[in-house]
C-alpha cells in the first residue's frame, strides 16, 4: 500500500521506505508534467557533472488554458521544476512571494493573462530566473 505524505511517497509494509523525491509528486489538476531534455543531451562529455543522476531530471510544468484565477500552492510542483508555463489563464495579480521555494525555476511564462497588479516582492526568491 502506498501513501502520499508531504509530497514524499512511502511504502507501508511494516517498514517505511522513502522513494526518490519527486517520483510521486502530482501536479495540479489539468497541468502536464514533462521532463526537460538536458542542455548537453547528445553531446559527449567526460565530465562527471554531465552524467545524469536518476530522479533528478529537470521538470517542465505546463498549466495553460485552465482558467486559473490565482497561483496554486507551488509545493505541489515536482522538485527541480525549471520551467513553469501559466499562459492563457485568468490570473489577475501576483502577490508577494508568489513563487516561494522554486529555487530552480529558470523560465516562467504568464502571457495572455489578466494581470493588473504585481506586488513588490512577487518574484522574491527566484534567483535562478532567466526568462519571464
Amino acid at each position: 500500500m502506498k501513501s502520499r505524505i508531504a509530497g514524499v511517497c512511502v511504502e507501508l509494509s511494516g517498514v517505511i521506505l522513502l522513494l526518490a523525491v519527486g517520483a510521486c509528486v502530482s501536479v495540479p489538476s489539468g497541468c502536464k508534467r514533462l521532463d526537460e531534455r538536458p542542455k548537453n543531451a547528445g553531446k559527449l562529455s567526460s565530465s562527471p557533472a554531465a552524467t545524469p543522476v536518476p530522479g533528478t531530471a529537470d521538470k517542465k510544468v505546463v498549466c495553460t488554458n485552465l482558467e486559473l484565477t490565482e497561483i496554486f500552492p507551488l509545493d505541489t510542483l515536482p522538485n527541480r521544476t525549471v520551467t513553469l508555463i501559466l499562459s492563457s489563464n485568468k490570473l489577475t495579480e501576483l502577490k508577494n512571494h508568489s513563487f516561494i521555494g522554486q529555487i530552480y525555476l529558470e523560465r516562467l511564462d504568464m502571457k495572455n493573462n489578466l494581470i493588473g497588479n504585481i506586488e513588490t516582492d512577487a518574484f522574491w526568491g527566484l534567483s535562478a530566473l532567466k526568462r519571464l
